[in-house]
């Protein structure tokens, strides 16, 4: 795996079936920090330490950028640099946060279903995918 410290990520996303898809970044492929997005114009960044029995929801919430339900195309853009994590969707910016949990690691793409979902399955394609190192 490829790790990255201060990076800009940028990946297209469109959920099929299922409830989210998002992205996996500063991971050692078991912690690291994860942004969500759902059909209904949700996000969520969530922290998973190393250590930790319960993720930390560094923030959420809903986001008018978002193109809602299944089949949309969305553009999620992520900068990392130093202790600030900063996110995109679809050009504008949502938010940033300060957490230096982790400073490195390799990024990755997911799919999901929420604990409670009528959903049995999980599809979201990803392309374009662009990652400069800064």
């Amino acid at each position: 795996m490829t790790s990255f410290n201060d990076f800009a990520f940028e990946v297209k996303m469109s959920i099929t079936t299922g409830d989210v898809g998002g992205v996996i970044f500063r991971t050692d492929g078991n912690y690291g920090y994860v942004l969500t997005i759902d059909t209904h114009g949700f996000s969520r960044l969530t922290l998973y330490a190393t250590g930790s029995t319960q993720p930390k929801t560094l923030w959420e919430g809903k986001v008018s950028a978002l193109k809602q339900g299944y089949g949309q195309v969305n553009t999620v853009g992520i900068v990392t640099q130093g202790s600030t994590i900063s996110w995109y969707i679809n050009s504008q910016r949502i938010n940033s946060v300060s957490n230096s949990t982790f400073t490195s690691g390799g990024v990755g793409m997911i799919g999901g279903l929420y604990s409670n979902s009528t959903n049995k399955n999980s599809d979201v394609t990803f392309g374009s995918l662009r990652v400069w190192s800064l």
